[in-house]
């Protein structure tokens, strides 16, 4: 339904909450960096729009708030017109899964009660904070701690 947030979320969740190997985060993280390299390009969107979102804080532009949204897209967890793809999203996090099932299925829960919950957006870019003020809202109340929250 819509624009995803969760691999930029949930892979730097990882990190101190839940029982993750450090390979495994790793690897993650330096997909993380990679795409949002790309999707900083792509979006046009300046390092401040970076440094915003690495302090856990939302844009304020446009091109800032569509960084999320193009890694969503180039992770395969949001379809290329902006919706949730939740079984992708289950298949990207399988190894996690196999390392820490209950975080695994707190965060597969928490997305498909957000794809639920917020409505689509046909500009992606909304679509995708919207998203991530759901899961931060839903990573609460089930024990999850977010980097941007």
């Amino acid at each position: 339904m819509n624009s995803v947030v969760l691999l930029f979320t949930f892979a730097f969740a990882t990190v101190a909450y839940a029982a993750i190997s450090e390979e495994t985060l790793a690897e993650m993280m330096e997909k993380m960096i990679t795409l949002a390299e790309e999707c900083q390009k792509e979006t046009g969107a300046t390092q401040e729009d970076m440094t915003t979102l690495m302090q856990k804080k939302i844009p304020a532009s446009h091109e800032g708030k569509c960084v999320i949204s193009c890694i969503a897209k180039k992770t395969g967890v949001s379809t290329q017109d902006g919706h949730a793809d939740i079984e992708a999203t289950k298949k990207f996090f399988e190894k996690i899964k196999t390392e820490d099932e209950g975080f695994y299925n707190k965060v597969i829960e928490m997305s498909e009660q957000c794809e639920k919950e917020v409505p689509y957006d046909e500009d992606h870019c909304i679509s995708a904070i919207n998203f991530a003020k759901c899961a931060k809202e839903k990573s609460a109340q089930k024990g999850i701690k977010l980097p941007w929250a």
